[in-house]
Parts: structure tokens; C-alpha cells; sequence
């Protein structure tokens, strides 16, 4: 762990470590990009699963639609430059 000398925040030495939420990313983009659209998902390799695997990962994009915390999360957003 690292201490920034600009800001005093604690990071780990590769870089410091943000976690957004919808609408901190969503608030980081606007002043740069046209913000089309920011919501949460799971990116799920379907080809690599079983059937099993693949009800799953379908279950985790469902609840990661109505914003349920799934195991692997992200935040997909698309933006246009201005």
C-alpha cells in the first residue's frame, strides 16, 4: 500500500482504487461525454459454460438488471463524445 502525496489517499502501489456506484460514474462522464446510457450487469461467458452454468449466468443478468448485487458485477455505460 502506497499514500498519495497530492491527496493522502491510501492505494495499492499499482494505482490508486476507486469504486463507483450508477451515479458517481455516471456524474464522472457527464462534464466530458454526451452519457447515452449507465446501468449494471454481469458479463457472463455463456460458450464456456454447462447448462447449468449458463441458468446461472442468466439468473445473475436478471437480478443484475433490477439492480440486485450478483457475484461479479459491473457497470456498463456507453457515452458519445460531444
Amino acid at each position: 500500500m502506497r499514500v498519495c502525496p497530492r491527496c493522502g489517499e491510501v492505494f495499492h502501489r499499482w494505482g490508486h482504487q476507486k469504486s463507483f456506484d450508477i451515479k458517481t460514474i455516471h456524474d464522472e462522464l457527464l462534464p466530458f461525454f454526451e452519457v447515452l446510457e449507465v446501468r449494471r450487469t454481469a458479463f457472463v461467458a455463456f460458450r464456456e459454460r454447462s447448462f447449468m452454468g449458463k441458468l446461472k449466468g442468466l439468473i445473475q443478468l436478471v437480478m443484475a438488471k433490477y439492480g440486485a448485487a450478483v457475484a461479479g458485477p459491473s457497470i456498463y455505460f456507453s457515452v458519445r463524445k460531444r
